[in-house]
């Protein structure tokens, strides 16, 4: 606060060090993994502080040659996926997941147990389930359903229903080093939303379509 004035002031950042990164706009890949590379480098301690006392712009080339800077020419599920993810267990009830879905903006939850194992998933529309008769399943005309009744029975035991009754087993899952067309392939091919990411069993994180167009179609 300006003592003089009473005017509140406040000291701007300085930048000592700005990368601009020049990439043709089809080939996301290339700038996520420059990205990561320069992440990964500005981490170490010290290494910002070197290229920052470069006295010439060949001294700045030099000591940044002077580091092993990889850039990968492929980028993973792992690069892009949602990490660490987000999941309930077997003993979670319905509630807990009607919770979860609104609280995160997710339709989609990997079951896992207290070691992060993948042990099942359950998707919003497994939910639903749970609130149809199985007599609609057969009929081709619902109009006569014009009430919620299913869905109030649903909510009357959602505090007894647990995941474990309703999840499925997680045939689909991709690897942390899958190459981002296996994960599109798999989408397209299985029609999901959302595939798990799991390593030695342990689920590592969650791979949605919004993933894929946010961090690598327009990044």
């Amino acid at each position: 606060l300006d003592g003089v004035t009473g005017v509140q002031t406040c000291a701007l950042p300085i930048f000592r060090i700005m990368f601009l990164i020049l990439t043709d706009p089809v080939r996301s890949n290339l700038y996520l993994n420059v990205l990561a590379a320069i992440l990964k480098f500005s981490r170490e301690a010290g290494n910002l502080g070197k290229l920052v006392s470069a006295e010439s712009p060949r001294d700045f080339i030099h000591i940044l040659e002077s580091f092993d800077l990889t850039v990968k020419k492929e980028v993973h599920v792992g690069d892009i996926m949602s990490s660490p993810p987000k999941y309930l267990f077997p003993e979670s009830t319905v509630r807990d997941a009607l919770d979860f879905m609104t609280q995160n903006g997710f339709e989609y939850i990997p079951i896992c147990d207290k070691d992060r194992r993948l042990l099942g998933e359950v998707a919003v529309h497994d939910i639903f389930a749970i609130g149809l008769p199985q007599y609609a399943q057969m009929l081709t005309n619902l109009k006569f359903l014009s009430t919620l009744e299913p869905f109030e029975d649903l909510l009357k035991n959602e505090d007894v229903i647990q995941l474990g009754s309703i999840m499925k087993k997680p045939l689909d899952a991709l690897s942390p080093q899958a190459i981002v067309f296996e994960a599109v392939f798999q989408f397209v091919k299985l029609n999901r939303h959302q595939l798990p990411v799991v390593k030695d069993g342990e689920c590592v994180g969650v791979l949605s379509q919004m993933d894929l167009i946010n961090k690598f179609l327009r990044v």
